[in-house]
C-alpha cells in the first residue's frame, strides 16, 4: 500500500525531472558554482546564528544569562571546538533545569574560581551539595595475628 505522502513525493519528483528535461534537453542540468554553494552556506549560518542568538538575548535581558556562563563557554569553546563546547554548554543548562538555575550558577562560578572548565565538575559540584554524606563512626576491629 502506497501511502499519501509518499506518492505526493513521487508525483514531485517526476513533475521536477520533466519540467527539467523539457528546460534542459540533452541531461545538460545546469550544476552550481562553487560561489553559489558558499552564498546559500552563509545565509544559512547567518539565519542558525540570529535565531540562536534571538533566545540568548531573551535569556539576558530576562536575567538567566550571567556573566560566568559566558566564560564558562568560552574555555569550553576553546578545549574542545565551537560545536563541542556549544554541546557541553547546552548540557549544562539542563543540569540547571534539574537541579534549578541558581545552584547551576553558584556551581559556574566555584568552577571557574578553581581554574576547571568541565561540565563533568560543575555536575559534581552540583550533586555534591544536595546529598549528604552519612557519617561514619570509628570501630574498634581485633587484631589479627598470624
Amino acid at each position: 500500500m502506497l501511502c499519501l505522502g509518499r506518492l505526493r513525493g513521487y508525483l514531485r519528483a517526476s513533475r521536477a525531472m520533466l519540467l527539467a528535461a523539457i528546460i534542459f534537453p540533452g541531461n545538460q542540468l545546469p550544476v552550481p558554482s562553487q560561489e553559489r554553494l558558499l552564498v546559500v552556506t552563509d545565509d544559512r549560518t547567518q539565519r542558525i546564528r540570529k535565531h540562536g542568538n534571538i533566545a540568548l538575548k531573551q535569556w539576558r535581558d530576562q536575567g538567566r544569562w550571567p556573566a560566568e556562563y559566558d566564560g564558562f563557554w568560552e574555555e569550553l569553546q576553546e578545549r574542545h571546538g565551537q560545536p563541542a563546547g556549544t554541546r557541553q554548554m547546552i548540557e549544562l543548562l539542563g543540569l540547571g533545569k534539574k537541579h534549578g538555575y541558581d545552584r547551576l550558577q553558584e556551581a559556574v562560578k566555584s568552577a571557574l574560581a578553581t581554574g576547571c572548565c568541565d561540565v563533568a565538575a560543575v555536575r559534581y559540584l552540583l550533586t555534591m551539595s544536595v546529598e549528604p554524606r552519612p557519617q561514619l563512626e570509628p570501630m574498634d576491629l581485633p587484631v589479627v595475628t598470624l
